[in-house]
């Protein structure tokens, strides 16, 4: 279930391919961190986060690097929470055919 009431706390990027992402909900009394290895370099410029809706926070990446990852997260395992946006996968296939 979601938790409302949460507030970004902080977003860094310990590494060039590391993400820690962490949330304050006050009325909850809970934080959650996320912890993400990604499967390349990022870039800090033109990297987006902010909280959504019922306690949903989104995170937008930039590559340091244009190219196609074969995934997102350096290790095979994933969150399980951790899902393809497959609409958007498929609206770009044809665009990042060109940096195979």
């Amino acid at each position: 279930p979601a938790t409302l009431g949460c507030e970004l706390e902080d977003v860094t990027f310990p590494k060039p391919n590391f993400v820690v992402f962490a949330a304050n909900c006050p009325r909850s009394r809970k934080r959650f961190e996320l912890k993400l290895e990604l499967f390349g370099d990022v870039q800090l410029e033109g990297s987006t986060w902010s909280m959504q809706s019922v306690g949903r926070a989104s995170l937008t990446i930039k590559k340091a690097a244009a190219g196609v990852w074969p995934r997102l997260l350096q290790g095979k395992a994933k969150p399980g929470n951790l899902h393809v946006w497959w609409t958007m996968k498929d609206r770009h296939d044809k665009e990042n055919s060109n940096f195979s």
